[in-house]
């Protein structure tokens, strides 16, 4: 049996990958909202693309971080760098595991840092940390 061969413009099977595309970049809040519709594929591909580091995300911030950890500090003067630098990248829709990325720590330290910080501005457990730095 021979094996057909590839027409110039037919797009490639489904289980085969072209190599020379670059996958878009996507921001934190697009890979979350898009994980139940994106093919494995394309998650993948997104999760293959190294996040930047704190002091980048930071040094390209122009000083929205800086704002956002002043407005956390009116609720709670008592957190550690690594707690408010967990709750700026919590706001800016980073995933725990996003965030262990950028932060260079483990995951399950995010959760516990998340945690902190909870309760040191005194959150029931009810109360969802996300909806709360909406309000900031």
């Amino acid at each position: 049996m021979e094996k057909e061969l590839k027409t110039e413009g037919t797009p490639p099977p489904p289980n085969e990958v072209n190599s020379s595309v670059e996958p878009r970049k996507l921001s934190p809040a697009q890979i979350n909202k898009g994980d139940k519709h994106m093919s494995n594929k394309r998650k993948e591909l997104v999760a293959k693309t190294p996040l930047p580091s704190w002091d980048e995300l930071y040094k390209n911030s122009n000083g929205e971080y800086d704002r956002i950890e002043t407005a956390i500090a009116k609720h709670c003067s008592k957190l550690s760098e690594t707690e408010m630098r967990v709750l700026i990248l919590v706001k800016k829709k980073y995933s725990s595991g996003q965030i262990g990325e950028i932060l260079g720590i483990r995951e399950e330290t995010v959760e516990k840092h998340r945690t902190n910080s909870r309760k040191k501005m005194q959150l029931l457990h009810e109360d969802n940390l996300k909806t709360f730095l909406k309000t900031i």
